[in-house]
Formats: structure tokens, sequence, C-alpha cells
């Protein structure tokens, strides 16, 4: 089974050094739909049509709060066609703006305060009671283990969890065992000499190739994090999002990356779920003060080609499901979504998984 990130995000009035939707933000490549709105269903229809021709199986959905553009959009445009269309849909619980109102440098620590009435531990909850009502018992929902699955974005910076994600099990009206958690944590390691944190230097990894980052701090910072551990051993599977290198080192460190990823969900008894993107090319990307990389595709995709292959190498029998980033991320270049550059070769390439 193939998953794909979509973002249903596109014609709201975003911040423009975020990104998140507007168009003028910038991007790599232009769609050849133009520059659309998320609440044009004839878009999603086409959406729909696209990924079903490339074989993915269901679109995991950007969320970014109760009543929100991406949570309007949604309930009011994605489920109608989705139904109509039969396109099963899961939520990616996008911690980054879920979890912080106000902050430019947004603290993890799950304790601390989200706005002056609760905290972000307890907004979490709140999210998911939200989830539980509005998502998880509609027919086209998306569950693994017959319960509903839900990727939590950045969980591997999650800190002072508190058995919070036991509290979300455990909620009225949820399923037994809880929502199956995918937790994003690919800055989470393993070693013979032990389990290693490096989620305080995000953007170093991020800058950096896995293998560099392994070298230059040797091992040797957070040793044996409890916080970090009590996250992982809640999870019911970990997977990723991308990484990001620009030169020729970038599958073996792809490579490298999902070893440590199928290494910890040993170590932690949950499931390993291989991640795969196209490329990456966030250099147009206006306002935002972070690094600009590129990760070429080639002219006939050979860096996804590449990517699929490995990928494959790593996927659990009793899940069998790869999660593609991403459909439609046009601000970052990950997009498998038809371009004037590419026309429809990523559909074409991801077509041949199925």
């Amino acid at each position: 089974m193939i998953g794909a990130h979509y973002y249903p995000w596109y014609g709201k009035l975003a911040n423009i050094i975020i990104g998140g939707g507007n168009w003028d933000s910038g991007t790599a490549h232009t769609p050849i739909l133009g520059k659309y709105s998320s609440d044009n269903e004839e878009v999603i229809r086409e959406h729909v049509r696209m990924a079903k021709s490339a074989g993915i199986d269901f679109f995991i959905l950007e969320w970014t709060g109760p009543g929100l553009w991406e949570d309007k959009i949604i309930r009011k445009h994605c489920i109608p066609v989705f139904e109509s269309m039969q396109m099963p849909f899961c939520i990616m619980y996008d911690s980054y703006f879920t979890l912080h109102k106000t902050e430019t440098d947004p603290t993890w620590d799950l304790s601390k305060k989200y706005d002056c009435r609760i905290t972000k531990g307890m907004k979490m909850i709140e999210d998911f009671q939200y989830l539980l009502r509005t998502y998880f018992s509609h027919p086209l929902y998306f569950h693994i283990q017959k319960r509903p699955a839900v990727m939590v974005f950045l969980a591997y910076k999650y800190r002072d969890t508190q058995g919070l994600i036991k509290k979300l099990r455990t909620l009225e009206g949820m399923p037994e065992g809880g929502p199956f958690l995918i937790g994003d944590i690919i800055s989470t390691y393993f070693s013979s000499k032990g389990h290693y944190n490096v989620s305080d230097i995000l953007s170093y990894l991020y800058n950096t190739s896995l293998s560099g980052i392994i070298k230059k701090i040797n091992l040797k910072i957070y040793s044996g994090n409890h916080e970090e551990k009590s996250v992982l051993s809640e999870l019911d599977a970990i997977s990723g999002y991308n990484i990001i290198k620009t030169n020729g080192e970038i599958l073996e460190n792809y490579k490298k990356s999902l070893q440590y990823l199928k290494k910890t969900s040993e170590m932690y008894h949950n499931v390993c779920i291989p991640f795969i993107f196209p490329g990456y090319d966030d250099t147009n990307l206006r306002g935002s003060r972070r690094e600009r990389h590129t990760i070429k595709r080639g002219n006939n995709g050979e860096f996804y080609r590449n990517i699929i292959k490995i990928a494959q190498k790593f996927v659990n029998p009793n899940i069998n499901l790869l999660i593609l980033t991403s459909f439609n991320e046009w601000h970052e270049g990950t997009e498998i979504e038809p371009s004037k550059q590419y026309g429809d070769l990523f559909l074409n390439i991801t077509s041949d998984l199925t």
C-alpha cells in the first residue's frame, strides 16, 4: 500500500514566511492545474483521479487544528469528494501548528502552557477528542489493525509527555487500543552503544548527512534520554518525512536513515514504515531564514526510482505500507502531482510500484 501526504491548505491567507498554502511563498515547480485553491472540489476530484491512477491507496491529510482552514477544507470539500470517489484518508497531526500558538521558537515540552487556559498536552488531548468525534468513525477513514491511523509530525521532539499518549488511547469513545500512532522520528537513532537522541540539533540534522552527524557528535550527546524513550515506547509505528542533503551521498544517507529506523523499531517493538520522496527544492521559498536545499530529481526521475528500490527492502510484510512525501507539497518541491516541468512522470513512476 501507498499513503501519500496531501495538503489541503492552498488558497488560505497564510504567513508568507511560513508558506503553508500561500502560493506567493514560492514553489520550485508549477502545477499543471495552476495555482489552485484547496476548496475547489473539481481540483480535489482531479487529485483523487491522479492518485488512483498512480496506485495511491489513501491520502494522509495535513491537519493544523479544529476549525482552521485545513480542517474546514477537509470536512466541507475533501470528504464529499472522497465519498463520491471512494478515496480513503487519515490525518497527519502537524505538531508544529497544533501545539504552538504564538511562539517563533517553540518549546516541545508538553507540560508548558499552550495558552492561558491549558498546557500543550491538554491541547493535544482536546485535539484528539475532536478528531475522534469528527473523523475516526467515518467509513473511509484509514485503519491499521482495526484502529484509526494518525501520523504525528515531529513526534521525536516531544518532551515531558507524562503518559500523554496512553491517555489518548483511553479517551471515551475511542476504539479499543486507541488510534494507531505513526510517529515521525527520523532524528532518533540506535547504535551498538545504546540509544541516542539528536532531536535538539534538528537544524544540524537537516543540513548535514546522517553519517556525518554520527561521526561529528561521536554518539555522545543525550545518551539514553528518558523522555524520548517514553515517546518511542508508546508509538505503534515509526516513520520519517524526508531527509535533506545536497551532495552525491544522499542515497547512502537515505539507506542509513531507514536502517536506523528499522533498528529503533526493533528496540521499541513497534513497526517500521519506510518513507519515499521524489526530490526536494525549497530554493524559491520566500522569507524563511532556514538554509536552502535541493535534491535533484534527474531528467527521468532517477532519484525517485532509486529511493523506491531502497525503501522496498524495508517494508514490513505485516503492514505492507510506504509513506510518500508528497502528493502536493509544492513549497518544498516534494510533489508528485503533475507539473509543467515534469508532466505526469512521477505519477507514472509511482504507479510502477503497484
